[in-house]
């Protein structure tokens, strides 16, 4: 049985829509459809979210698709879709000039949306700062009575503001473990611009401790930061030392630079 048929199979069984299921896992339905008609691999991120919702081992998605072939058919789509974007965009771009300028006296926040323009189709969580937007990735933990503790941030998608226009952009994170009483938690992601150092926590699902799934603050070398959508954080500095919720975080060196 090929990853497809597993997902969809796992999905009726619990009585899920294709919508219900990527709500879920925070990712478009379109998403799901692609990957149960064979159309396309879940991101590593997507992957975690789905053994970590469905409670099965990793080698249950175990597939014998050759997976070069469904990842062509994958880039290929994303080609198409970004042609027929850039298209509209050259079509529709002369006269939204002569009309963005009224509109936004009325409405300042109107202007292309960040999604579409930069190839960002989901309803992942969203960090605004000055120059960039950072599109977060990762599952809802709930309680046993199934209200929702925590959000665990598994990946990032930065995405940089020119004016009204906006690209993905590939950015340069480096990567530090992060563990309490010598179990890793999670990791670390922090990249350095003129804004300062942009952190954010993403969490490891499988053994992280719950009084730390859930917090608007975080003590980062003395200085209490605000918490945004349950990981990020900006300081001025790489973080050497962090605390959360009085538990005391190790934070080790540079594991990976990673490009995300």
């Amino acid at each position: 049985m090929e990853l497809k048929d597993k997902l969809r199979a796992l999905r009726q069984e619990k009585g899920l829509s294709q919508q219900a299921l990527a709500d879920a896992i925070f990712v478009s339905r379109s998403a799901v459809a692609k990957w149960e008609n064979g159309l396309g691999l879940p991101s590593e991120a997507s992957m975690q979210a789905l053994i970590a919702y469905f409670d099965v081992p990793r080698e249950y998605f175990a597939t014998e698709e050759p997976e070069k072939i469904i990842r062509q058919k994958d880039q290929t789509i994303r080609d198409l879709v970004i042609y027929i974007t850039a298209m509209m965009l050259i079509t529709i771009l002369p006269l939204s000039l002569l009309f963005i300028p009224r509109l936004l006296e009325q409405h300042p926040r109107l202007g292309f949306s960040s999604q579409a323009a930069a190839g960002v189709f989901s309803d992942d969580p969203c960090v605004s700062t000055k120059n960039l937007d950072f599109y977060l990735s990762g599952i809802q933990i709930k309680d046993e009575q199934g209200q929702v503790i925590g959000y665990a941030v598994h990946s990032v998608a930065s995405v940089r503001k020119l004016g009204l226009l906006y690209h993905r952009q590939k950015l340069q994170w480096s990567c530090r473990e992060v563990s309490h009483g010598g179990q890793i938690v999670g990791t670390l992601m922090s990249y350095q611009d003129e804004a300062g150092c942009h952190n954010i926590f993403t969490s490891n699902t499988a053994h992280i401790l719950l009084p730390l799934l859930e917090f608007d603050t975080v003590n980062a070398d003395g200085a209490l930061c605000p918490v945004r959508e349950n990981a990020y954080f900006l300081t001025q500095n790489p973080v050497e030392r962090m605390e959360i919720e009085n538990f005391l975080l190790d934070i080790g060196d540079i594991i990976e630079l990673n490009e995300a």
